[in-house]
């Protein structure tokens, strides 16, 4: 029997066959590996593979960056982790990033490095994504999910013009959506914030309002109203520019769909267009409409023969229970993604916004937290130093201060 220690670390892919005979991968580091049971020369795993960002999660540092970009900041996190590490930004990101400027303090204090670049991707609307690459996979992180170049379209959508809402019967040349919900929630309609520069004594606020209507006749237009601190803007361009990204926050999460499909090369940060979806008919509208993949929950079953299943359920358990014990999440449509993967091989569930909403990430999804940052509980201590870094008294300055004493 194979040790389950032998696997932490290593790189590990999933295979899954598709319809037209090729293969697609998933594959990460194991960062859990389990032996559910054994009997005879058969034996039973669970692995859990993540992608290499999971080894930033292992890593707690507190240090300070000075004049450099949220960019700038990533790249040199990321650096440290070679050589698992592989991403790139997306072709948008740059210039979505013109307006953000440099960062002349930035502080991580007791963060892992995970939540130390999480915190900063957030606070400036960034998302990432995982592709394949030929040593594995890389992360892709982008400004603007409703731009192609950082959400780029699933291999099937692209190959048959579409993904087509239709049954998933025995014999089916091509994958395809079987249900489409649609989740409207209410949404605030304004978003405000406000800062104060103390050099120039004066205070620096700026309110969006949303682009979309809220909701019904009756909706009440609500207000988000957010301060998070002094000198947190350099002007009022850039705080217009924060509070849109505290709108566009609520606005995708405004509009969500969920899916469930058989679609095995739907990956989350791909975009898809649905033909003859269930929402369509009678729309009137000029083209098919396109979504971005949130999260997917895939499910796979080995098309092993029957009397083979039967003796492996008898022997280690029944497939659906352990899936179930498997996934984090209980969702109302994973007894039908199951029941589906267990009759056809594969099935998952899709949560998605719209391909023309971009999407912005938050900190805590009730909270829409932007800017959390950790807190330094009790007095703290430091070491004052002078210009050369001196640490001691000389002459007459006894002590060494900034402009502001």
């Amino acid at each position: 029997m194979l040790g389950p220690q032998l696997l932490l670390g290593r790189l590990a892919a999933l295979e899954t066959s598709l319809a037209d005979g090729t293969c697609t991968q998933f594959n990460g580091l194991v960062s859990e590996a389990a032996m559910l049971g054994s009997f005879g020369g058969l034996a039973r795993y669970r692995l859990r593979l993540q992608p290499w960002l999971w080894r930033l999660g292992q890593v707690r540092n507190s240090r300070v960056w000075q004049d450099k970009t949220v960019m700038e900041i990533v790249d040199i996190v990321f650096q440290e982790h070679a050589p698992h590490a592989e991403w790139r930004w997306s072709d948008e990101t740059a210039a979505f990033m013109a307006d953000a400027g440099t960062r002349s303090y930035c502080c991580q204090y007791r963060e892992s490095d995970l939540d130390f670049v999480t915190r900063l991707l957030t606070e400036e609307g960034l998302s990432w994504r995982i592709e394949e690459t030929d040593e594995g996979h890389g992360v892709v992180l982008f400004g603007d999910s409703s731009q192609a170049s950082a959400t780029p379209e699933d291999a099937s959508s692209s190959a048959g013009g579409g993904i087509r809402f239709h049954g998933a019967r025995a014999g089916e040349a091509h994958d395809s959506v079987q249900s489409l919900r649609a989740r409207r929630s209410l949404r605030v309609g304004l978003s405000t914030v406000l800062s104060y520069d103390y050099k120039a004594k004066k205070a620096v606020a700026a309110s969006v309002p949303t682009a979309g209507a809220v909701g019904g006749p009756n909706a009440p237009l609500l207000e988000s109203f957010d301060t998070p601190g002094q000198y947190f803007y350099a002007d009022g361009a850039q705080a217009c520019r924060y509070a849109l990204l505290q709108m566009q926050a609520n606005e995708a999460r405004r509009h969500l769909w969920q899916a469930r499909s058989t679609v095995r090369t739907l990956r989350a940060g791909t975009r898809f267009t649905l033909t003859q979806g269930p929402l369509q008919a009678g729309a009137g509208a000029d083209a098919d409409p396109a979504y971005v993949a949130l999260r997917v929950v895939s499910v796979g079953v080995n098309n092993l023969p029957k009397p083979a299943r039967e003796g492996l359920a008898e022997l280690f358990g029944p497939i659906p229970e352990l899936l179930e014990q498997t996934l984090p999440e209980h969702d109302p449509e994973l007894a039908a993604v199951i029941a589906q993967a267990s009759t056809s091989g594969y099935a998952n569930l899709v949560d998605a916004i719209a391909a023309d909403t971009p999407w912005r990430p938050v900190v805590g999804e009730n909270g829409l937290r932007h800017h959390p940052k950790p807190t330094a509980h009790g007095s703290q201590s430091a070491i004052v130093v002078g210009p050369g870094g001196g640490a001691s008294a000389s002459g007459a300055d006894e002590i060494h201060c900034d402009r502001l004493g």
